[in-house]
């Protein structure tokens, strides 16, 4: 999309949403911006303080982020109680994420604003993003899977995203084996580049249909790698 075909179609407001998404009259700055997505964080019911522990603290700022990405969308599919709805919100937010990364400096919603400075810091590809609209549009029509291969398409789109976010996040750059869905478990399993996926993600998203339930304890939590072989974003 073009920055001019961005500037035609967006519509950030996210009238309908949680009044606690919708945005802002004024933009914020990024100081204000990483300030909303650390409270969104800090105030949901995640294992997130436990995955943060976990990280060098010049990360945690983009974690909190990213984090907020995926809450603020989850949330426009699960907690607004309008399929139609929904799925009116989550186009707004695609074309948001598409405006973050075309026109940056046309961003208003906190989010965006400073997500525009963790995309470029830590060079994340628009496509994980994306994806994680997909699963949760789907959300919308489709809540019975009757094969495991279908839950695994679903698990293309709603689950690997959020661990290829986060390891981008860590500074591993995409390749057909790293990134491959099996290679993300076995990477993060074996490596101390990065904490097990199942630490980071149970801390970002709830399992399809399971809407307010309180994700089960993640088995990953208790181990955590040495900040100094972490690499740099």
């Amino acid at each position: 999309m073009s920055v001019q075909e961005t500037e035609q179609r967006i519509d950030d407001t996210l009238a309908g949403a949680p009044v606690e998404y919708r945005t802002p009259a004024a933009r914020p700055t990024l100081a204000e911006a990483q300030a909303w997505c650390k409270n969104l964080a800090e105030t949901h019911y995640e294992n997130f303080h436990v995955a943060t522990r976990f990280l060098p603290k010049r990360l945690r700022p983009h974690f909190q982020t990213i984090y907020a990405y995926c809450r603020v969308a989850d949330d426009l599919g699960d907690e607004v109680g309008d399929p139609a709805l929904s799925l009116e919100l989550l186009a707004s937010w695609r074309a948001m994420l598409d405006e973050c990364y075309d026109a940056p400096e046309r961003s208003r919603h906190p989010v965006f604003v400073a997500l525009a400075e963790t995309v470029q810091e830590c060079a994340i590809p628009r496509e994980p993003f994306a994806d994680l609209l997909k699963a949760f549009a789907l959300d919308q029509t489709k809540t019975r899977y009757e094969s495991l291969a279908e839950l695994e398409e679903y698990a293309r789109y709603s689950a690997n995203p959020v661990g290829r976010l986060v390891l981008y996040m860590a500074g591993l750059r995409s390749s057909s084996s790293t990134f491959a869905p099996p290679a993300v478990s076995a990477l993060a399993a074996a490596s101390p580049a990065a904490p097990p996926p199942t630490t980071i993600t149970s801390a970002f998203m709830r399992t399809p249909g399971s809407r307010s339930s309180a994700p089960a304890p993640s088995p990953g939590c208790g181990a955590s790698p040495p900040s100094a072989h972490w690499p740099a974003c």
